[in-house]
């Protein structure tokens, strides 16, 4: 469809759009090549993260700066080398900013880019979050679900951790079906009758829109009536 409409321009905009992805989304996601060495040096990424995904990043921050309550709990969930965190608590000092991933060479660089700052950044891995039973606000992560080993057991995780009524916003391209994770959410008595939204972000100045944002809100105990563990 996107190549009828908008002819060669988009389809230099879907190899564009998966280049990037293949370069910028494992590195930080899972943080090690299948050889079990780390698939970028966490300079090297920070780098060429700040160039590219800075438009993302300054959406992104936009979007839940305006939407998260005040003094929320934020959680960034493939945080990389921290660069998001770092744009949102510039516009909203009053929240509380965790970054968990899964490269310990990613958390390295994180921890010196936040270190002026009340951010705080762990390694973690999606699977097994460190982080306490409904005790986060607002769940955020960029460019990672692609890389998720299993969507079903990451989305039972953030479920585990966010409160109820919080927010989960998962942004990644627009190739990325989300097919698994309408299923995940359905399984999951936090989310009980909630739909997934899928919202187009327009950056990069493409002739489309190269990501979309995946979310959904946890339900309230008075909203799960029997449902309620």
């Amino acid at each position: 469809m996107g190549e009828r409409i908008f002819g060669n321009r988009a389809g230099t905009a879907h190899r564009l759009i998966h280049r990037i992805g293949h370069r910028l989304g494992h590195s930080h996601h899972r943080g090690k090549s299948r050889g079990g060495h780390e698939s970028w040096n966490g300079d090297r990424y920070d780098r060429v993260a700040a160039r590219l995904l800075r438009p993302l990043y300054r959406e992104v921050s936009s979007e839940v700066a305006v939407a998260a309550p005040s003094g929320a709990t934020v959680l960034d969930v493939g945080a990389g080398t921290g660069r998001l965190l770092l744009l949102l608590t510039r516009r909203r000092s009053d929240l509380e900013l965790f970054g968990v991933d899964i490269s310990p060479e990613m958390v390295r660089v994180a921890a010196r880019n936040v270190q002026y700052s009340d951010i705080v950044i762990e390694q973690g891995d999606i699977e097994r979050l460190p982080y306490a039973d409904d005790s986060v606000d607002f769940v955020i992560s960029t460019l990672s679900m692609h890389h998720w080993e299993s969507v079903r057991t990451a989305v039972a995780e953030l479920a585990r951790v966010l409160r109820p009524g919080g927010d989960l916003w998962i942004y990644d391209f627009r190739f990325v079906s989300g097919r698994r994770l309408k299923d995940a959410v359905a399984e999951q008595s936090r989310f009980t009758g909630r739909a997934v939204e899928r919202v187009p972000v327009r950056i990069w100045r493409l002739p489309i829109t190269p990501i979309v944002r995946f979310s959904l809100t946890a339900a309230r105990p008075a909203d799960l009536g029997s449902n309620v563990e």
